[in-house]
């Protein structure tokens, strides 16, 4: 595998700083989205942190681990329907905090790269590929709410 490589050809320094990477790691696909993805596998099987929604595996992970090990967010997959209704009728609203991320990344600070076709998917009100389809603006506030939780449990740790 393409990480195995990758991981064999970094520095000592280089190594820490991707180790780190592996403790705490989102599992963030959209609830109903995912059949069943096998990297969280992986990290609950290195003892990572697991901030996730209610996806794929992570659904039976969480019972296994048990929910206080596993940081959980998001929308349910039974809420999606709805909430994409809600979207399309234009009755979103989003958080405040999500809009001054978006603004961040138009502003160019993370280089010339071009991000209007990415931030453009997450705009609007309808249809596959643009309307926020997979609905990060929703989950964005409780994302944020998971990591100040995580932090907060493992702040003397």
């Amino acid at each position: 595998a393409f990480y195995l490589d990758f991981i064999a050809k970094l520095t000592p320094g280089h190594l820490n700083i991707f180790l780190f990477f592996y403790v705490v790691f989102p599992l963030c696909s959209t609830a109903g989205m995912e059949a069943s993805g096998t990297s969280n596998m992986k990290f609950a099987m290195n003892g990572c942190i697991l901030i996730g929604t209610l996806d794929g595996a992570n659904v039976e992970i969480r019972e296994e681990v048990g929910e206080e090990n596993f940081f959980l967010f998001g929308a349910k997959a039974h809420e999606i329907a709805g909430l994409r209704k809600e979207r399309a009728e234009g009755k979103f609203v989003p958080d405040p905090r999500f809009e001054e991320v978006k603004k961040f990344i138009k502003s160019g600070v993370f280089g010339s790269s071009n991000y209007n076709e990415l931030l453009g998917s997450l705009e609007g009100n309808e249809g596959f590929g643009r309307a926020d389809y997979f609905l990060v603006g929703k989950d964005f506030p409780s994302y944020i709410e998971c990591q100040e939780k995580v932090d907060e449990t493992y702040k003397d740790q």
